[in-house]
């Protein structure tokens, strides 16, 4: 069942699907009113001051979780505030320029705090988070990664296409922001695979409005995997996507990711990480600016992440 929206046009209130508590779950209820949002707090979103306090206190962690980040430890630049209290085990340089952790309910995020990517002359757009640590899948296992963004960048970049939020190294695959006019395409690459099918140009998408991204990778054998995705606004709704597999089609549109794909590994041991933030901007730009907000990271072994419930 979807979610629904009562009232008059210009003030509907959204109610979510069956089976979705938000005050259980720690996220927003949004409430239309003339054309605006108005963020209603709800037990479990945790403390202004950016605290983990609140949070969790009514919803469960899945069995399956492997890694969460929503930067509730503190808001600022200080590094234990960006890197979450350590949950980034890497940090790119200059991160008292770069990043920034602020209110995520001023972005339409479901969190309190959000990363802001800061893009600085000094470091060419790079501002970079980490992690290392999580399992190789083994053949037969999945992963399921989750990420809310809000790309910000400003239009006519030298550089048109960037690549913030990637596996390790960008070995595997990597979420491509390719810049365009009040807009952005959602595309994803998969640098082991050979054209046409080494990357997945997607919808375009709104500049400046906040959007859940899932992908779903399946290792079927030592060398090869299926790759699954989908792109939510938790405004309109938090169950249907806005766009899935059929959305996504290869470089020659031959193929989409709805028929199943089968995709190649380049190297299985860059599976170990998880990276947020922006690899770098080429060519002249009007540095600074914020090129995006980013947040809600997870990544699970048995399951879609779904929508940020507060506890992970």
């Amino acid at each position: 069942m979807t979610d629904r929206t009562v009232g008059r046009p210009g003030s509907e209130l959204v109610i979510p699907a069956a089976g979705v508590l938000p005050g259980a779950l720690g996220r927003r209820d949004f409430v239309r009113m003339g054309g605006g949002l108005l963020a209603l707090s709800v037990l479990g979103t945790g403390c202004g001051d950016g605290t983990d306090q609140a949070y969790g206190r009514q919803a469960s962690v899945p069995a399956g979780l492997l890694f969460f980040s929503d930067w509730r430890t503190a808001r600022g630049n200080s590094l234990r505030a960006v890197n979450d209290g350590g949950k980034w085990d890497f940090v790119s340089a200059g991160h008292e320029a770069s990043m920034e952790i602020v209110p995520g309910a001023a972005h339409d995020f479901p969190s309190t705090n959000v990363y802001r990517v800061i893009a600085t002359a000094a470091r060419t757009g790079w501002s970079e988070l980490r992690v290392r640590t999580l399992p190789i899948p083994a053949v037969g296992q999945s992963r399921y990664y989750r990420w809310y963004i809000r790309v910000t960048q400003p239009d006519g970049l030298a550089d048109s296409s960037t690549h913030p939020i990637q596996d390790i190294y960008a070995v595997n695959w990597s979420l491509q922001v390719d810049n365009g006019s009040r807009q952005w395409r959602c595309r994803f690459d998969s640098y082991g695979s050979p054209f046409p099918n080494d990357r997945w140009p997607g919808p375009l998408l709104d500049k400046s409005r906040t959007y859940r991204i899932e992908m779903h990778l399946d290792r079927y054998s030592a060398t090869d995997y299926f790759m699954h995705v989908r792109v939510f606004d938790d405004l309109v709704s938090t169950s249907v996507p806005l766009f899935a597999d059929a959305d996504f089609s290869n470089n020659n549109n031959s193929n989409t990711l709805a028929r199943n794909p089968s995709l190649r590994l380049r190297d299985a041991t860059g599976l170990n990480g998880i990276t947020a933030g922006c690899n770098g901007i080429g060519g002249s730009a009007p540095f600074p600016f914020t090129y995006a907000y980013q947040g809600c990271f997870a990544v699970r072994a048995d399951d879609w992440c779904g929508q940020y419930t507060g506890a992970y």
